[in-house]
């Protein structure tokens, strides 16, 4: 959602193709047709239950009827890696804030992809990597960071941002 000076930037919205509630944004057209992409992104935590009410069974059902039959984590990944570097190859900057439930304080598979594949950079980490500090736990059930932002490096001196 934009509002007030924001909303009068916003060029076009979307969310991700399969229509699962993978991913949606917003496109923000700004000074001499700069572009930036503010994407907001939720990845699935794997589950073990059978139960259809898990976001992950639901997208493996979807998924297995249309015969992919890879693991709904891995698709995310590799779609939204995919729609970046496709949305990098048309000059947008991106901004993406995901709840990727996986431990961020190491470099897990997606983490990986989005700083060595698509150049991202995460302005929270390297701000506690430069202080030697442990990231601070974003998960209220556990004690490790599990959402994060991850920015262009065009982005990555921005000091202020709500």
């Amino acid at each position: 959602m934009a509002s007030n000076a924001a909303a009068h930037r916003v060029k076009t919205t979307g969310a991700d193709k399969s229509l699962l509630g993978r991913w949606s944004w917003i496109l923000f057209e700004g000074k001499h047709k700069h572009y930036t992409r503010v994407i907001s992104a939720y990845v699935p935590c794997k589950s073990t239950i059978d139960r259809m009410q898990t976001v992950y069974n639901q997208q493996k059902k979807n998924f297995s009827g249309k015969e992919i039959l890879d693991c709904p984590r891995k698709l995310m990944h590799q779609h939204l890696v995919q729609n970046i570097k496709e949305w990098q190859r048309k000059g947008e900057n991106i901004v993406l804030l995901i709840d990727s439930n996986e431990n961020l304080a190491r470099m897990g598979q997606l983490q990986s992809q989005l700083i060595y594949e698509c150049q991202l950079i995460d302005p929270i980490w390297s701000t506690y990597q430069k202080k030697n500090t442990i990231l601070p736990s974003t998960s209220l059930t556990g004690s490790n960071p599990i959402y994060a932002i991850f920015v262009s490096p065009q982005l990555r001196d921005i000091t202020r941002g709500g």
